[in-house]
């Protein structure tokens, strides 16, 4: 009985510490640009990841990632 409880006190004490070791996601945005005008179909992926989305008609875009990811845009145009 003595060891089931320690057992999972130590389980229970993994997950405490571990959970905080997960990556935090943030919420990105902004506006992309050439000068002055703003470029509407950029593509805008998290670089690793599936995780992307393409500007609106003013440029702007909004996606959560990982804090400390790597954006990557990209333009055909």
């Amino acid at each position: 009985m003595i060891q089931r409880l320690t057992s999972l006190a130590a389980l229970i004490l993994l997950f405490g510490v571990s959970s905080g070791l997960w990556a935090q996601t943030i919420s990105v945005g902004g506006t992309v640009v050439d000068g002055d005008m703003p470029l509407p179909g950029v593509s805008v992926t998290v670089k690793g990841s599936y995780a992307g989305t393409a500007t609106d008609l003013d440029g702007k875009f909004a996606l959560t990632a990982e804090s400390g990811a790597t954006l990557v845009f990209s333009y055909i145009g």
